[in-house]
């Protein structure tokens, strides 16, 4: 399950802004590692919920879909 960890709600709730973050600026957000961040990022990726910006490999956005809710990643996945 996409959202079944906390870091990764952090991570998603950060990027739902709809600017584009690196990944060691998401592991601030999230407080883990690098490591750890990237999985997490996998993830959601999987699930269709962030990708890298066009050309840039390393820096992360939500989806169209994702980052056009205006409150939270909550109720993007309510909205369904």
């Amino acid at each position: 399950m996409a959202l079944g960890h906390p870091n990764r709600w952090k991570i998603l709730e950060e990027l739902t802004c709809g600017e584009t973050r690196t990944i060691t600026e998401l592991t601030k957000v999230a407080g883990c590692g690098y490591d750890n961040a990237a999985k997490h990022l996998q993830q959601l990726y999987r699930a269709g919920m962030v990708v890298s910006a066009p050309g840039q490999r390393w820096l992360i956005t939500a989806t169209a879909g994702c980052a056009s809710t205006p409150s939270t990643p909550r109720a993007w996945v309510e909205k369904g």
